[in-house]
C-alpha cells in the first residue's frame, strides 16, 4: 500500500509557530501527589475508588476512578474518554478483572447535566470545562496555553506520573477514546513513561475536515489560526514524537476526519515504534467489538509482556495492478494459519465518510501465502 505523508505542519512558518518540542520542552510532571477519597465501592470482585488528585501548581482537582481486582499484575492502564455526562466505568472494571490497576481520568470538567463527578478547574482555567464549540473548532486564537487541549494534556501527563509513582506499578499503558484523545497524543509524545497507547476514533487531521486528500493537487493555504492548531495541537504533529507501540482504531466512515489521511499519521510513527490501524468497516461514530478486543490484546501483549521484544502482528502488504482489463489485488497477510482473508473495497467516491464498502471473500488464487482477489 502506498503511503504518502503530508508536509509537517509543525515546520510551516516555524519562526512564528510553536512546535510540540517547543511547547513541552520545560514541562516536568509532578512526582508527589495528594489525593482526596470521595467514595469506595465493591462491584463483584472489583474495588472501585473515586477520588481527586490535587494538582496544586494548577489549582486543579483531577477527578479519577481507580479499579483493582483480587488478581493483580505490576501494570496499569489509564483511560480518558469523551463523556460530557457521567463517566462510564465499564472499561476499567473489565481491565481490573484482567489484573490491571485501571484508572479512568476526567478532563472534561463541569458540563450541564454531568452531576457532581468531574474535574474541578479554577476560574482562570474555566475554558478547560468541556464546550462543544471549542472542541469542534480547529483554530487557535492566542496562546496555546489558553486552550482546553493544553490544560487537558498537562493534567494527563500528571495522571500518568501519578500511576508511575504508585508502589508496585512497573508499566503504564493508555487508552484514549474520542476527540478528547487529542490531548492524550500530546501527553504520550515526548514522554518515556508510557509503554503502549491505543487511540480510538482520533487519528488526527481534524483540521483538514472537508478537504479530501485525493481531491487535492496542492496543499491548501491556511490562515494563521488554523496553522497554529495543526502545528501545536493536532495529533498528526505529535505522532513524530511518539516512541511506544501504538494501535489506532477507527470507523471507516467517520465524519470528524478524513480516513485517507490516517496512514499519514501512522507513517510519522513508523520506524521508531510498532504501529497498526484497525478499521471498523461501515461504522461512523464508534468502533466494533472486534476492535475493542484488539485493544485489549494489544495492551496485554505489550504492557504485560516480560520480553523486550514483543511478538505483534506484522503489517499487511497490499498491491494491485490491471491484468487483462481487470483489477488484480495481491494481499500478503504476513501471518500463518489464518481462518479467513477478505478484502473490503469501495469505488468512485473520494469522500471517505460517504463510501459504501463491499466485503470480498472470493480468493481467485493462493500462491505461497499470497492471496489474489
Amino acid at each position: 500500500m502506498e503511503v504518502t505523508a503530508q508536509p509537517d505542519c509543525a515546520l510551516i512558518m516555524a519562526n512564528e509557530l510553536l512546535t510540540p518540542s517547543m511547547i513541552w520542552a520545560n514541562f516536568v510532571a509532578s512526582k508527589s501527589f495528594e489525593t482526596e477519597i470521595l467514595s469506595e465501592e465493591q462491584r463483584d470482585n472489583i474495588s472501585l475508588t473515586r477520588f481527586f488528585i490535587d494538582l496544586k501548581e494548577e489549582n486543579i482537582k483531577l477527578y479519577c476512578v481507580m479499579a483493582t481486582g483480587k488478581k493483580k499484575t505490576d501494570n496499569a492502564i489509564l483511560s480518558v474518554q469523551q463523556y460530557k455526562t457521567e463517566l462510564k466505568e465499564d472499561l476499567i472494571v473489565n481491565l481490573a478483572g484482567k489484573g490491571y490497576t485501571a484508572m479512568l481520568v476526567d478532563v472534561c470538567g463541569n458540563y450541564e447535566g454531568k452531576g457532581d463527578k468531574y474535574t474541578i478547574y479554577p476560574e482562570e482555567l474555566s475554558f478547560a470545562n468541556y464546550n462543544e464549540e471549542q472542541v469542534d473548532t480547529t483554530l487557535v486564537n492566542g496562546e496555546i496555553e489558553k486552550t482546553c487541549w493544553y490544560v487537558w494534556a498537562k493534567a494527563l501527563k500528571n495522571a500518568i506520573s501519578f500511576l508511575k509513582t504508585k508502589e508496585g506499578i512497573e508499566k503504564v499503558g493508555v487508552i484514549g477514546i474520542g476527540k478528547v484523545a487529542t490531548s492524550l497524543w500530546q501527553a504520550v509524545s515526548i514522554n518515556n513513561q508510557v509503554s503502549c497507547a491505543v487511540f480510538v476514533s482520533d487519528l488526527g487531521w481534524r483540521g483538514y475536515k472537508g478537504i479530501n486528500k485525493f481531491s487535492l493537487e496542492n496543499e491548501p493555504v491556511f490562515e494563521d489560526e488554523k496553522l497554529s492548531y495543526l502545528a501545536s495541537i493536532g495529533p498528526e504533529s505529535y505522532a513524530h514524537h511518539v516512541k511506544c507501540p501504538v494501535l489506532m482504531l477507527s470507523p471507516t466512515n467517520s465524519g470528524t476526519f478524513d480516513l485517507d489521511r490516517s496512514y499519514d499519521t501512522l507513517s510519522r510513527i513508523s520506524g521508531r515504534a510498532y504501529t497498526a490501524i484497525n478499521y471498523s468497516v461501515g461504522y461512523r461514530n464508534s468502533v466494533d467489538y472486534a476492535s475493542y478486543k484488539d485493544a485489549l490484546i494489544c495492551v496485554d501483549k505489550v504492557v504485560n509482556s516480560q520480553d523486550k521484544k514483543v511478538d505483534l502482528p506484522k503489517e499487511i502488504e497490499i498491491s494491485c495492478e490491471i491484468v487483462d482489463k481487470k483489477i488484480e489485488i495481491e494481499v500478503v497477510p504476513q501471518e500463518n494459519n489464518l481462518k479467513e482473508v477478505c478484502l473490503y473495497a469501495s469505488e468512485e467516491n473520494i469522500e471517505s465518510n460517504k463510501r459504501t464498502w463491499r466485503k470480498i471473500t472470493n480468493v481467485s488464487k493462493l500462491v505461497k501465502s499470497k492471496y489474489y482477489f
